[in-house]
């Protein structure tokens, strides 16, 4: 439990938030219909989850932007990280390194396009720099 000591929560927290804010911007506002166009091109349709379901999901985004922040928080901790730039590295190393391997390849067996992965990469790659950004200025 010594990973967990000595963090900042309230900044983790506030990280989540933000991330899951840009995802919300990023799948509704600013690539929605691109992505959704891509999911119908194998067949899938991305139908409007009901009120319940759609609070369930968004739950869960929520925990999970959240759990991204916290081992962001422990890299940080660990790496001594304290600038901008070392924001921007992490983000690569997260963001291209784990995020965009493990997406290329659940993308590579289920035949998703190019154009999914460069939304859904750049998504994790921005909100991951984010939420260094955050936690990185935030003492």
């Amino acid at each position: 439990m010594q990973f967990f000591m000595g963090l900042n929560y309230l900044a983790i927290i506030v990280s989540g938030i933000a991330f899951f804010f840009l995802g919300f911007l990023w799948y509704s506002q600013l690539f929605g219909k691109m992505w959704a166009a891509e999911l119908e091109k194998l067949g899938l349709k991305f139908n409007e989850p009901g009120k319940g379901e759609m609070v369930k999901k968004m739950l869960i985004s929520l925990f999970a932007n959240t759990l991204i922040a916290l081992a962001l928080a422990v890299i940080i901790k660990y790496l001594n990280l304290q600038t901008l730039s070392g924001a921007f590295h992490l983000a690569l190393l997260a963001g291209v390194g784990i995020s965009a391997a493990t997406i290329m390849i659940n993308y590579n067996w289920e035949g998703k396009s190019l154009k999914s992965f460069l939304i859904d990469f750049s998504h994790m790659f921005v909100g991951i720099f984010i939420c260094s950004i955050i936690l990185i200025n935030w003492k």
